[in-house]
């Protein structure tokens, strides 16, 4: 359990708006604590509550991950193909594996840096977009090079994802994770939701700050709930509720500074 140190510490930042937000401790068999603290939205001081949905960003590649290893463990893909099985990948991707774009090894650039990046959804896109899309992108080293963060590898992942599926990814999320978890406030839907359920960021000086994470896709478009985040902490750790050995998505696969890289989650 928290300390009273702790809880005190963090109901003193939230009182001087240094800190809003929602807090679990939790174990598989019960809640150690839970508290919510500060306001989703100061203008309209909507406080945060059970209701309150939060975008999680990076922490997307974690679904990701997982969905992309569920479709291994089902006998759709194997993580140890190349890109070019699955998608209409150029020449120069030909050793560029899909256990690669897991642990950013592939040496493919970061989306930020390359150019009209808008895609949200691969599903129904023609063979000739998605193969002038992946052109775009600079391979900036060989695969297994080194660690190299690309939220492009993972709006790869979703590409594959979506078409090995013929769904879009946030319907193959609610498929194969949402539903056998019973998330029921998780999805990749944000702004058309109403004010008073969804927690707004802010800038250390209080002024709001809003992101388009629709072209984030596989990449950091997830929200959800507090509830919906210990489920999936729980579903993710135990063997057979997703993944028969959930240990495949810790292991320790490549450094990054004094860390490590599994798929789709770093390990200490």
């Amino acid at each position: 359990k928290l300390s009273k140190n702790t809880t005190s510490m963090i109901a003193d930042f939230s009182l001087k708006n240094k800190f809003s937000g929602a807090i679990a401790v939790a174990n598989p068999n019960e809640i150690l604590f839970e508290n919510y603290y500060g306001l989703a939205n100061r203008e309209q001081r909507y406080k945060i509550d059970q209701k309150t949905v939060f975008r999680i960003g990076s922490i997307t590649k974690e679904f990701t991950a997982t969905i992309i290893l569920i479709l291994d463990q089902m006998g759709k893909l194997d993580i140890n193909d190349p890109v070019s099985k699955y998608l209409p990948a150029p020449k120069a991707w030909k050793s560029i594996k899909v256990r690669h774009l897991l642990e950013h090894s592939s040496g493919i650039e970061n989306q930020a840096t390359y150019k009209n990046y808008r895609i949200t959804s691969f599903k129904d896109a023609p063979e000739k977009s998605i193969l002038s899309w992946l052109e775009s992108i600079e391979i900036l080293r060989s695969p297994e090079k080194g660690f190299g963060y690309s939220n492009a590898g993972y709006n790869i992942l979703a590409c594959i994802i979506e078409r090995l599926n013929h769904q879009k990814y946030a319907d193959v999320l609610k498929k194969l994770i949402f539903k056998p978890l019973s998330m029921g406030g998780a999805s990749v839907t944000f702004v058309p939701l109403k004010n008073y359920k969804k927690a707004k960021g802010y800038s250390s000086k209080g002024e709001h700050i809003e992101f388009d994470m629709s072209t984030y896709v596989g990449a950091g478009e997830i929200t959800m709930t507090l509830d919906d985040f210990q489920k999936w902490a729980i579903g993710i750790t135990t063997p057979g509720k997703l993944l028969n050995d959930p240990k495949l998505l810790f292991q320790k696969r490549i450094q990054r500074h004094d860390q490590y890289y599994g798929y789709g989650f770093m390990v200490e």
